[in-house]
């Protein structure tokens, strides 16, 4: 739609020829680039959910079976050096939090706990794990929950942000985005060849229909290509040839 809108302005727009084949070619280029960056930024950007989420159950799992020996032992020196040592595994972990069967914090990451953790919804008794979007430090944290040994001591809990991968992805992104601008540079440059290639012979082509009807029939057209315009160039020859015959009659 957009790019029917693009050419239905040119095609009104009292443009030359030459501005039109290079605007259009703009006008493609820049719709197919930008359309192309939307749909890698999307595609990307859902994948990387659904792995965050993929990869954070998986190490919440584990972290809650290992964390299952400190809290029956009461060895909370141990849950904590578990707790740190889960923490290192990932620059997308953003805190680890383990609550006991009572609803106390009894391990975690942070300085002071966000009052909007603590109000999260536990894990369903007929789920393995919860996964829920919370606000950590202004950013967007995937709270991954899972039962410690059914949940008869608790859960644990797991934040993983998308702050690494979106980074990443604002890399590859800004990527494309260097190469449209190259590609849309050639694209002016081709356009404004193949613009000059058709408005050079159509130019030609008027002054010497101009010249014609003035009256001037010994004209000569440079124009021998085999195309619709060396047609029409064609065309306009056997006319003037017409013309000379005519005025010859009549003198």
């Amino acid at each position: 739609m957009l790019l029917f809108t693009i050419l239905l302005i040119l095609e009104g727009g009292g443009m030359s020829l030459k501005s039109r084949i290079v605007s259009i070619t703009m006008g493609i280029i820049i719709v197919i680039g930008a359309g192309s960056i939307i749909y890698v930024w999307l595609s990307f950007r859902n994948l990387t959910k659904s792995e965050v989420e993929r990869v954070g159950v998986t190490i919440t799992t584990v972290f809650s079976r290992q964390a299952s020996k400190p809290l029956i032992e009461d060895d909370f020196a141990s849950l904590n050096s578990l707790v740190d040592e889960t923490k290192r595994l990932s620059k997308d972990i953003s805190y680890i939090l383990v609550i006991d069967k009572e609803g106390k914090a009894v391990a975690h990451t942070f300085t002071k706990i966000p009052p909007n953790l603590m109000s999260v919804k536990s894990v369903p008794s007929n789920k393995k794990y919860s996964v829920a979007t919370v606000k950590v430090d202004g950013n967007t944290v995937y709270d991954v929950g899972v039962p410690i040994l059914g949940g008869t001591l608790g859960v644990a809990r797991i934040g993983f942000t998308q702050k690494f991968l979106m980074q990443y992805l604002k890399g590859m992104v800004r990527g494309m985005m260097i190469s449209i601008v190259v590609i849309l540079l050639i694209g002016v440059f081709a356009g404004l060849y193949t613009a000059r290639s058709i408005s050079q012979p159509i130019l030609h082509l008027v002054d010497v229909t101009e010249r014609i009807s003035m009256g001037e029939a010994d004209v000569s057209i440079d124009i021998h290509s085999k195309d619709e315009i060396g047609k029409l160039a064609e065309s306009i020859r056997r006319m003037a040839a017409s013309i000379k015959i005519a005025m010859k009659r009549l003198t």
